[in-house]
């Protein structure tokens, strides 16, 4: 992932909007006035994103998480107004003025779906002018515009419908056709988020400021946890100096699985990549709890809710660190207020596991 796009997810370094606005009048007072035309109905982004293939979906709202004063103080580290404004310049992405964001990544690609009702034009010239190569046009009777080049060496494709999204697709440039279809009611396939895997996740925490979906099987997967995993969303949401993180998962486990599931989050807490990111120190233990999904189905689903909770300003710092300094110094000498023990190390095998 580029490093620009690591500050995207963290901050929201992303925005987008579009404004290509014509004055329209009679050639002459007595040409025959046009009919005014239909406003065009806004789509949702999130029906928008192609299902084959789709690994993980990004939700972001960037104007709603800069808008926190506390979180943009905490933050200020990492965002750093120059590198905000460096970014701008070269993206078009403006996050105090863009309302949602969606990024899919896929085994080929990634796409990326904007909300464009300010600054479309701007992001669409910023496209353009980072083309490294002649540019291929296509325009839609509707008005839409798809413009097709190679940018930092792999194709890129960039589809703007005038007053309401943009879409950039990256390695894969069908990924943007695809969203084209659906945007000119071409397609009727089902969308990522309609798919039965994710579809009972997809308005879960609905108004959080970021959400991360991940879609399952995995083919290669090991342990009980994670071979029974289908899909799942993890929301962060600011409350004061602190992140709530709610992780919501569904697989074909046991009613009892919350256990297991709480020892398997404390490992994946306690390794090392996790405390290297800070990811490791939540203000507490994770609380788990699973209930079985009613309704009849050839696969009887659990779902697992879990709930952490981190310092913002102590998570800051570790990104700040990871960004711009020593990850390993992460683990030799832990910011200020940060649990130096592991957090709630598993508990020794009893008798009945030895061989």
């Amino acid at each position: 992932m580029r490093r620009d796009w690591i500050f995207a997810v963290l901050l929201g370094c992303t925005g987008g909007a579009v404004g290509c606005h014509k004055d329209g009048s009679a050639d002459s007072a007595h040409a025959p006035k046009a009919s005014p035309k239909k406003a065009q109905t806004r789509l949702s982004l999130q029906q928008l994103i192609p299902a084959p293939g789709v690994v993980v979906l990004l939700h972001l709202r960037p104007a709603q998480l800069m808008a926190n004063a506390e979180l943009r103080h905490d933050w200020e580290a990492v965002l750093q107004t120059d590198r905000l404004v460096a970014f701008q310049h070269a993206t078009g992405f403006d996050p105090n003025r863009m309302q949602e964001l969606w990024w899919a990544g896929y085994a080929l690609g990634s796409l990326l779906l904007v909300d464009a009702q300010e600054d479309g034009a701007r992001i669409e010239q910023a496209f353009i002018a980072s083309a490294s190569s002649d540019l291929e046009h296509q325009k839609d009777e509707s008005g839409g515009r798809l413009i097709s080049a190679v940018v930092g060496g792999e194709p890129q494709a960039l589809y703007h419908r005038s007053g309401d999204f943009i879409a950039i697709a990256y390695g894969d440039i069908g990924l943007v056709k695809i969203v084209r279809g659906y945007a000119l009611n071409r397609l009727r396939a089902k969308t990522a988020l309609d798919t039965r895997f994710l579809a009972p996740l997809k308005d879960l925490d609905a108004q959080a400021p970021l959400r991360v979906f991940l879609a399952g099987p995995f083919e290669h997967a090991q342990g009980d946890i994670a071979q029974g995993f289908a899909a799942g969303v993890l929301s962060v949401t600011p409350n004061d100096s602190h992140l709530q993180v709610s992780a919501h998962a569904r697989g074909l486990w046991p009613e009892d699985t919350a256990p297991a599931l709480e020892q398997w989050w404390r490992k994946v807490l306690n390794s090392s990549e996790s405390r290297a990111v800070g990811l490791g120190f939540p203000t507490a233990s994770p609380v788990v709890s699973c209930h079985q999904e009613p309704g009849s189905s050839d696969m009887a689903f659990t779902q697992c809710d879990t709930q952490l909770v981190y310092s913002s300003g102590t998570l800051a710092q570790a990104v700040h660190q990871l960004t711009e300094g020593s990850s390993a110094s992460l683990l030799e000498d832990p910011a200020s207020g940060w649990r130096k023990q592991l957090l709630a190390p598993p508990t020794a095998p009893s008798t009945a596991d030895s061989p």
